[in-house]
C-alpha cells in the first residue's frame, strides 16, 4: 500500500510502512525497536495485528512476536511504565477479495498491488457485502501480563497468547 496516492496520504496520517521480514538486518531491527521505544515514551497510540489475521475458517493465525518485543523492551529500558494493549475484533460478513484468496489457494499468483488494483478495488466497493463487527475485549496491562508469564522464554509468547484470547473473546 505504500505507493502513490494511497502511501504519501497514510504517512501523513501517522501509518508507518515496516516490512514483513527485517532477515538479518541489524541496522532496520534496531531502527524500528528506537522508532517503538520513542512512540512508546511519547504516550502515541500504536495500533498492528499482532496475530496476522484470521483464517478462511475464522481461526486466529499464530501471533508474530516482533513488535510485541519492542514494545517489551521500552519497557523495560524505562521509555514507558506501562503500556495498555488493547484486544480487538474486527470481523466482516464477506471479504471483497474472496476471489482472489480462492483462486490463490488453489496455486494462482497472487496480483500485484498498484493503480489498477487500486481502482478495481474502488470499484468493488460499491457493493454492498454485509456488515462489519468491531469489538473491543479487556484492556492488559502489559507490564502485568509479562509479571503473570513469569520468567523464562515462553514469557512473550504466553503474553502474546493472552492477546489473543482477549480478541476470541471479544469476536461475535
Amino acid at each position: 500500500m505504500s505507493f502513490w496516492p494511497i502511501g504519501p496520504l497514510a504517512k501523513r496520517a501517522g501509518l508507518v510502512f515496516i516490512r514483513r521480514t527485517f532477515g538479518n538486518d541489524a541496522v532496520y531491527k534496531l531502527a524500528v525497536r528506537e522508532y517503538f521505544g520513542y512512540l512508546v515514551a511519547k504516550r502515541f497510540n500504536i495500533e498492528w495485528y499482532m496475530e496476522g489475521g484470521r483464517t478462511r475458517t475464522g481461526k486466529l493465525r499464530p501471533p508474530r512476536f516482533g513488535l510485541l518485543h519492542y514494545l517489551v523492551r521500552a519497557i523495560s529500558d524505562g521509555r514507558a511504565d506501562d503500556v495498555i494493549l488493547v484486544p480487538t475484533s474486527i470481523v466482516y460478513d464477506q471479504l471483497q477479495e474472496v476471489g482472489a484468496i480462492a483462486a490463490e489457494t488453489t496455486g494462482a499468483a497472487k496480483k500485484a498491488e498498484g493503480l489498477r488494483w487500486l481502482a478495481d478495488y474502488v470499484r468493488a466497493q460499491r457493493r454492498n457485502v454485509g456488515s462489519v463487527r468491531v469489538r473491543f475485549g479487556e484492556p492488559l496491562s502489559l507490564r502485568e501480563a509479562l509479571r503473570e508469564a513469569g520468567e523464562g522464554g515462553a514469557q512473550l509468547e504466553k503474553v502474546a497468547f493472552a492477546v489473543c484470547d482477549g480478541i476470541n473473546r471479544a469476536t461475535p
